[in-house]
């Protein structure tokens, strides 16, 4: 994995804007994290009898408690943004450890709930992520960013009539605002991409002031949006231009280094892909980039560094981030094979339209019609279209055995 900054930087200030999404879920988190948390241990009040020394002695108490609960609890936010904005699933792990003395309670703040919850989706563990979910909202149903990262669970495991309440319960509470960028993702990754686009290009007409991570996670979502109508070029242009106006998060910078590396732009993507220690998937990128650019000594370096970085991965048992590892294997080592295993893996779990399709690749060069028919099954469940795979998928369902693409 890659060498890590000193210290994560933590986040100041809820937005108001949805952060939900998906994998991705590297941009949505960003606005959603405010600094505090709330104090939950109820102060001592004596009763009549008790000796007042004791009381102030327990208040003493549930107050260190309750600070070294809210001082974990932002160590845990500020490590889990870390994760997300270098793109480097070790502070993970980090994370998990600032929460450990709480990690199997269900009695807490729902701050704390809500840090745990993100976590643990980050680790794949998204049935535990989605019960502390529920507990916060259950706590607290008036807070968007709940209810945006239960959203944002149900897209990854294409839960769609979930996801689809979730919105509408997202748009009574919190108004149309709300509803639309909640809506805007959903339709998009349900068939619907012109639809979601109106909602998401509205969205950006209404909040043309908007910065930070709010601006951030809108342009993702209205860039991918195009992207999946067929329009590469434009979606990219939105990627381009969030990024040239300062834009930080990884998500956003790998989409658009991804993308211009499929359009065989090699020279912008290197360019683009200058941030330094370079996520896994990045690193991938670099490769794809190298060789397009026919830099053979560069791309075997960086080929070489992918493998000991996976290596030091296997043998930690870390096999978290599966996305980078699977496209090496295809685009970069070519063994299907090993790209087969590791997608059917990560599918059992995380059903995204961009596990879909490295699922898809492995599965068509391997002739695998099982894999085929079930991606075919979410094709039909999520009412998903990507124009730019239409040729993969129209393929898929001739080998899952149907005669044209749903």
């Amino acid at each position: 994995m890659t060498k890590r900054s000193s210290s994560p930087r933590s986040v100041r200030g809820p937005k108001p804007l949805l952060a939900a999404g998906v994998w991705l879920v590297g941009l949505l988190l960003l606005g959603y994290l405010g600094p505090s948390f709330a104090q939950t241990t109820p102060r001592y009040v004596p009763r009549p009898g008790d000796v007042l020394l004791e009381g102030f002695r327990q208040e003493s108490v549930g107050r260190q408690a309750t600070d070294r609960l809210q001082t974990a609890s932002s160590e845990a936010r500020a490590l889990f943004v870390a994760a997300l904005e270098q793109g480097d699933p070790r502070w993970l792990g980090q994370a998990q450890a600032a929460l450990a003395p709480w990690w199997t309670q269900t009695q807490l703040p729902s701050d704390t709930l809500f840090v745990r919850a993100l976590i643990k989706q980050g680790l794949h563990d998204f049935d535990d992520a989605r019960l502390d979910l529920k507990r916060a909202i259950a706590a607290e149903p008036d807070r968007p960013e709940f209810w945006s990262w239960l959203f944002a669970l149900d897209l990854v495991g294409a839960n769609m009539a979930p996801a689809g309440a979730t919105c509408q319960e997202i748009q009574s509470r919190f108004g149309p605002q709300e509803g639309d960028a909640c809506l805007g993702v959903l339709h998009y990754r349900s068939g619907r991409a012109r639809d979601g686009l109106v909602l998401l290009d509205r969205l950006a007409a209404r909040s043309s002031n908007r910065s930070g991570s709010s601006a951030d996670w809108l342009a993702f979502h209205r860039g991918e949006a195009r992207r999946v109508l067929g329009q590469p070029q434009e979606g990219l242009a939105i990627w381009l231009a969030a990024l040239k106006s300062g834009s930080r998060p990884h998500g956003l910078r790998l989409a658009a280094v991804e993308l211009l590396n499929d359009l065989g732009r090699f020279a912008e993507a290197d360019r683009l892909n200058d941030q330094r220690p370079r996520s896994d998937a990045m690193l991938v990128q670099a490769i794809r980039s190298a060789r397009g650019l026919g830099q053979a000594e560069q791309a075997a370096a960086l080929t070489r560094a992918f493998r000991a970085r996976l290596e030091r991965q296997m043998a930690r048992g870390d096999m978290t981030n599966e996305r980078p590892v699977i496209a090496f294997w295809l685009d970069i080592e070519q063994q299907p094979a090993k790209a087969l295993a590791l997608a059917r893996q990560a599918w059992a779990t995380q059903r995204e339209p961009a596990d879909a399709v490295l699922y898809g690749r492995a599965a068509l060069l391997l002739r695998d019609q099982p894999a085929a028919r079930a991606l075919m099954t979410w094709v039909k469940d999520t009412g998903f279209v990507d124009q730019s795979q239409k040729s993969l998928f129209d393929a898929l369902a001739v080998l899952a055995g149907e005669s044209r693409r749903p």
